[in-house]
């Protein structure tokens, strides 16, 4: 799924690691991306006066200009652009902001709020690939495919990399926690939404056997033994996952 007409995010955040990082996972999704490290680059010439933003995603503890005087001038500037707020901790203050994210940043928590979708999204929009069990009679090995790790080993800085994989690790934890709970409570559709998201996720990050275990449980209506053997399925899959990342990040 493509954003509409190509969409313009600005982001200013004065940590080049998480700038990075963030900026990856939007263009990788389609978006038309400028990144900012200061708050006063808005009255600077480091930002092309014909490039009209969408969307502008800015951290709250910005060095110079920040907070609710930066939402100020953005709206000077570019008054019919959405405002977002990044914190890793609760604000006191968010006025001029349209909402807040805290800080990391799960790729699929992006998508959530920057794509127009719908809960009930027809699955053809996002899957790809094989589903339910037929993945176990593929490439055995192929737990992370190379390819995508290769692509973004090259345009990201190892520390940079190495947070998005930690990231990612740490949502698809509390993905599975939350599909676990909705399973025992009876609650398919929280599961399937939730499994959704976790293969987006693996999607985004070439997690290939986890994005399949995942499909099974979104895509799937089985019953709940053949449930219960997904869940298993996906937490061995998020383990080897775990693992092989290991192995490179040590």
């Amino acid at each position: 799924m493509q954003p509409h007409a190509k969409r313009k995010i600005l982001i200013f955040d004065g940590d080049a690691v998480r700038l990075a990082v963030l900026a990856m996972l939007l263009e990788r999704e389609g978006f038309d991306v400028m990144r900012a490290d200061s708050g006063d680059a808005i009255g600077s010439d480091s930002l092309p006066t014909a490039w009209v933003p969408d969307v502008v995603m800015a951290d709250l503890q910005l060095p110079g200009l920040r907070g609710t005087e930066l939402a100020d001038r953005i709206s000077s500037r570019w008054p019919h652009a959405t405002k977002i707020a990044l914190s890793a901790t609760p604000a006191d203050c968010t006025d001029g902001y349209s909402r807040i994210l805290r800080k990391p940043l799960p790729p699929e928590n992006l998508r959530d709020l920057l794509f127009d979708e719908s809960s009930e999204q027809d699955s053809s929009t996002w899957h790809h690939g094989k589903q339910g069990s037929d993945f176990d009679n593929g490439d055995a090995s192929k737990v992370l495919d190379h390819e995508v790790f290769a692509k973004l080993e090259k345009r990201l800085p190892p520390e940079a990399l190495e947070l998005l994989y930690r990231t990612m690790l740490s949502d698809s934890r509390q993905r599975l926690d939350a599909i676990q709970a909705a399973f025992a409570s009876g609650d398919r559709k929280t599961m399937r939404s939730e499994a959704q998201r976790l293969a987006g996720s693996a999607r985004l990050t070439g997690a290939v056997h986890l994005r399949h275990a995942s499909e099974s449980i979104a895509i799937r209506h089985e019953s709940t033994s053949s449930f219960r053997q997904q869940l298993r399925q996906l937490e061995r899959e998020l383990d080897r996952l775990s693992q092989t990342l290991a192995g490179k990040f040590s």
